[in-house]
């Protein structure tokens, strides 16, 4: 994450992914999270969010396509900040070795 072309610092800062197939649906279709740890990672000084969904979480994840939002938060949501969004679309592998 950068500010004005300096890494941002993100001490103090949870990170939260939540993708839903319809702009009004109520339930989400993934939901990672930093804290508790669930598919993000903050590496707070480098300004880094790190992503990683293992193969076993992806199984049961069923949509051919999903709005995203990817977002940082202080405690009790104080600052909420958006940093992407976008659309993911879900491609299950259909070749096995």
């Amino acid at each position: 994450v950068k500010l004005d072309g300096a890494v941002f610092d993100l001490t103090g800062y949870n990170a939260r992914l939540t993708a839903r197939e319809k702009v009004y649906d109520t339930t989400n279709v993934l939901s990672l999270t930093s804290s508790p740890a669930a598919g993000l990672t903050i590496q707070a000084v480098n300004g880094l969010i790190l992503l990683k969904i293992l193969a076993t979480a992806t199984d049961d994840l069923d949509f051919v396509q999903a709005g995203y939002n990817l977002e940082i938060y202080t405690a009790n949501d104080a600052t909420v900040t958006r940093l992407l969004e976008g659309y993911i679309t879900l491609d299950k592998e259909f070749v096995r070795p």
